[in-house]
């Protein structure tokens, strides 16, 4: 992957189209496969390991919660959790409100395990 920024695009907010787009790297010319804007489906993955202090799990998920909620509509966000272990009670989704429900019924248990 090779981020990269365009300042004042002729395209606006869309990702430019590949025919217009050749980076060098090196001294060699890429041939991208696909290229990402702004308004691109992204995923966000949390993976939660809230072990210890009922009240510090509890303020970190209400923080990871609000920051969510901020999120762009096209962000899909899945929630991973590995308390004991590696578990997705979420799959990637745009719905907001099962993501907040899901990140509030994860437990604070155990040990550490990721």
């Amino acid at each position: 992957m090779m981020p990269f920024w365009v300042q004042n695009s002729p395209y606006g907010g869309n990702p430019l189209p590949l025919d217009d787009f050749s980076p060098e790297v090196r001294g060699h010319r890429l041939k991208p496969e696909f290229v990402l804007g702004p308004t691109s489906g992204l995923f966000l993955l949390l993976a939660l390991d809230l072990s210890g202090d009922i009240a510090t799990a509890t303020a970190a998920k209400d923080a990871v919660a609000a920051e969510v909620d901020k999120m762009p509509s096209h962000v899909y966000v899945s929630v991973f959790t590995c308390q004991d272990e590696l578990k997705a009670p979420l799959e990637p989704t745009t719905d907001r409100a099962r993501v907040l429900k899901t990140l509030q019924s994860v437990e604070s248990i155990g040990d550490p395990a990721c």
